[in-house]
């Protein structure tokens, strides 16, 4: 109904994010409340300036953690886990980040930090996590393979690439619990939240990225990663975590159950997007079970 009124969206082949207009964003604020966008704290601020560049010393991310308790006690927590102890324990943050190391704790935190900001009781705001997970860890392992370059930012344009289905879920939960069940059965979410909303999750987590201030690459990553092969370019971010996002759906991370149209087309999607980066055949069978592998290893300390 609403895609009707307000027109198709504009899709170009295209690395970038179209600008959201004035209008739009005056429509989204009136449909979800002026209080629903989330205010970034200066904690996650810190964290997310460290985890963004790429030159960060072990010492930033250090600075960045002790400015806060919560997130000091975990990341000592999890430096403490089975799968990064060393046998001799972290009792401070400066012996956490030794142990861990900074490339793994760029993912580490920037789950921690995201996770926090999307309160919700309702049951599929874990499945929605936990498939963001998934789609994070594929992006990277993409990237390391097939765009190096883009491989520490990968995990987090995964990780954020559905922040605007958990902020939807938690300010509507009832109607947007629905509108992701229909969805399973339709193939297609952005449809299915255009006909009830004036915007899709894509545009609200564009709107989100705007106003945390983060990079161009990544509001490109939230905004574009619904759209086909032919509309962007193969090694852009966007197709690195649309890429990812089918192979998680094919899996059936994050969705177990009910949205089997959605994941049986999701199978063989995810096929032809890997074939656009050269992985065919038993190569791409290989590859997705090489990931899968990789997800069940990495979820528990990604998701503490």
């Amino acid at each position: 109904m609403w895609k009707k009124l307000f027109g198709k969206r504009d899709q170009r082949k295209t690395t970038e994010a179209p600008s959201l207009p004035y209008g739009f964003k005056q429509t989204l604020l009136h449909s979800l409340g002026a209080t629903s966008i989330p205010t970034l704290p200066q904690s996650a601020q810190r964290v997310f300036t460290v985890v963004t560049n790429p030159s960060s010393e072990a010492s930033d991310f250090v600075d960045a953690i002790e400015g806060d308790e919560g997130l000091a006690a975990r990341i000592i927590k999890i430096a403490n886990s089975v799968y990064f102890d060393r046998g001799s324990g972290s009792e401070s943050v400066v012996e956490a980040v030794a142990t861990i190391g900074t490339e793994e704790l760029r993912n580490i935190l920037s789950s921690s930090s995201l996770k926090a900001l999307f309160p919700s009781s309702h049951h599929l705001r874990d499945q929605l996590w936990e498939h963001n997970i998934a789609v994070a860890i594929f992006s990277r392992e993409i990237a390391a393979r097939k765009a190096p370059e883009k491989e520490k930012i990968a995990f987090l344009a995964g990780l954020l690439h559905d922040i605007g289905k958990l902020l939807l879920l938690t300010m509507d939960q009832e109607q947007y619990g629905e509108i992701l069940s229909r969805a399973g059965k339709s193939g297609c979410f952005c449809t299915e939240e255009e006909e009830c909303y004036p915007f899709n999750h894509t545009e609200v987590g564009h709107y989100l990225a705007e106003q945390w201030n983060f990079s161009p690459d990544l509001c490109a990553a939230i905004r574009l990663h619904h759209l086909t092969a032919d509309d962007l370019e193969t090694t852009s971010l966007p197709f690195i975590v649309r890429t990812a996002d089918l192979i998680a759906h094919r899996l059936r991370i994050g969705f177990p159950t009910g949205l089997e149209p959605l994941q049986n087309n999701s199978a063989l999607k995810a096929l032809e997007y890997l074939g656009h980066f050269g992985m065919e055949g038993d190569t791409a069978q290989e590859f997705i079970k090489t990931v899968e592998g990789q997800f069940r290893e990495e979820k528990e300390h990604l998701q503490m």
